[in-house]
C-alpha cells in the first residue's frame, strides 16, 4: 500500500519541459510552412507551363516569360532566371527549376531548403 502513495504522475519540471518542447516545435512549423507552400506553388506553376505548352515548340525565353508572370501574381520571390534550366533532346524539352530558399528560424539560426522540380514536355515524355 506505501508504493501506491508515491505514485502522482508527471511533476511541474516535465510540464514545462514538455510545454517548451511543444512551443519550439510549433515555431519551426510556423517557419517551414510559408517555405514549403512556395515550394509547392513552385512545383504546381511549373506543371502548369508545361502542360500548357503541349504540341507548341517554345524558346527557353517563353518559358521564362510564362514563369515570371505566373511567380509575380503569386508572390514568388527567390527564383531567379539561373535557377531555371531547360534542354531539349529528341523532341522531348526538359523544364528544371533548382533553387533553395535560406529562412530564418530562431535566435541565429537559420534552416535552407532546397527544392529541385522537373518537368517534361514532348510527344515522347514520360510523366
Amino acid at each position: 500500500m506505501n508504493s501506491l502513495k508515491r505514485q502522482q504522475g508527471a511533476g511541474f519540471v516535465f510540464w514545462v519541459l514538455f510545454a517548451a518542447l511543444l512551443g519550439f516545435l510549433f515555431i519551426i512549423g510556423v517557419r517551414l510552412f510559408p517555405v514549403y507552400l512556395q515550394g509547392y506553388s513552385v512545383k504546381t506553376i511549373l506543371s502548369d507551363i508545361a502542360v500548357e505548352s503541349r504540341g507548341q515548340e517554345w524558346k527557353r525565353a517563353q518559358y521564362w516569360n510564362k514563369l515570371t508572370k505566373r511567380f509575380d501574381v503569386n508572390s514568388i520571390n527567390g527564383v531567379k532566371k539561373e535557377h531555371f534550366t531547360y534542354t531539349r533532346e529528341k523532341g522531348v524539352t526538359t523544364l528544371n527549376i533548382n533553387y533553395e530558399r535560406q529562412f530564418y528560424l530562431i535566435a541565429n539560426l537559420d534552416g535552407v531548403a532546397k527544392f529541385d522540380f522537373t518537368e517534361t514536355v514532348g510527344a515522347d515524355a514520360t510523366q
